[in-house]
Protein backbone atom coordinates (compact mmCIF):
# COMPACT_ATOMS: atom_id res chain seq x y z
CA UNK A 1 0.00 0.00 0.00
CA UNK A 2 1.36 3.17 -0.84
CA UNK A 3 -0.09 6.40 0.82
CA UNK A 4 1.33 9.77 -0.34
CA UNK A 5 2.07 13.05 1.78
CA UNK A 6 2.21 16.13 0.78
CA UNK A 7 3.66 19.43 2.04
CA UNK A 8 3.30 22.12 0.11
CA UNK A 9 5.15 25.68 0.66
CA UNK A 10 3.82 28.56 -0.61
CA UNK A 11 3.60 31.62 0.81
CA UNK A 12 3.71 34.84 -0.50
CA UNK A 13 7.07 37.28 0.13
CA UNK A 14 7.94 37.58 3.81
CA UNK A 15 7.56 41.24 4.96
CA UNK A 16 8.94 41.04 8.39
CA UNK A 17 10.28 38.95 11.18
CA UNK A 18 7.39 38.25 12.68
CA UNK A 19 6.05 37.30 9.20
CA UNK A 20 8.56 34.87 8.89
CA UNK A 21 8.61 33.02 12.50
CA UNK A 22 4.59 32.72 11.59
CA UNK A 23 5.38 30.85 8.30
CA UNK A 24 7.70 28.73 9.95
CA UNK A 25 5.72 28.02 12.71
CA UNK A 26 3.17 27.07 10.67
CA UNK A 27 4.77 24.93 8.21
CA UNK A 28 6.37 22.97 11.00
CA UNK A 29 3.00 22.78 12.50
CA UNK A 30 2.16 20.92 9.92
CA UNK A 31 4.95 18.53 9.23
CA UNK A 32 4.51 18.00 13.16
CA UNK A 33 0.91 16.54 12.74
CA UNK A 34 2.04 14.57 9.35
CA UNK A 35 4.74 13.00 10.65
CA UNK A 36 2.83 11.95 13.79
CA UNK A 37 0.21 10.51 12.08
CA UNK A 38 2.85 8.52 9.60
CA UNK A 39 4.08 7.13 12.66
CA UNK A 40 0.94 6.17 14.50
CA UNK A 41 -0.10 4.53 11.06
CA UNK A 42 3.30 2.38 11.32
CA UNK A 43 2.37 1.53 15.22
CA UNK A 44 -0.77 0.29 14.00
CA UNK A 45 0.92 -2.04 11.58
CA UNK A 46 3.69 -2.92 14.00
CA UNK A 47 0.88 -4.06 16.90
CA UNK A 48 -1.13 -6.06 13.89
CA UNK A 49 2.25 -8.02 13.39
CA UNK A 50 2.92 -8.59 16.69
CA UNK A 51 6.64 -6.40 16.01
CA UNK A 52 8.05 -5.06 18.83
CA UNK A 53 10.09 -1.87 17.21
CA UNK A 54 6.81 0.46 17.79
CA UNK A 55 7.95 4.05 17.69
CA UNK A 56 7.58 6.37 21.01
CA UNK A 57 6.47 10.14 20.07
CA UNK A 58 6.59 11.46 23.55
CA UNK A 59 8.98 13.66 22.78
CA UNK A 60 8.17 14.86 19.17
CA UNK A 61 6.05 18.07 19.68
CA UNK A 62 9.54 19.13 21.80
CA UNK A 63 11.71 18.77 18.80
CA UNK A 64 9.76 20.47 16.90
CA UNK A 65 9.30 23.51 19.63
CA UNK A 66 13.33 23.49 19.43
CA UNK A 67 13.02 23.87 15.85
CA UNK A 68 10.63 26.54 16.28
CA UNK A 69 12.95 28.38 18.79
CA UNK A 70 15.51 28.40 15.90
CA UNK A 71 14.68 31.56 14.12
CA UNK A 72 14.23 33.78 17.62
CA UNK A 73 17.59 32.10 19.18
CA UNK A 74 19.31 32.76 15.94
CA UNK A 75 17.99 36.51 15.22
CA UNK A 76 20.60 39.22 15.98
Amino acid sequence: MIKEIDIKITTSPITDFEDLHNKVDSLLAECNIKMTSLIEEFNVLIQENDEQNEIDTVDLDNKFTELTDYITDYSQ
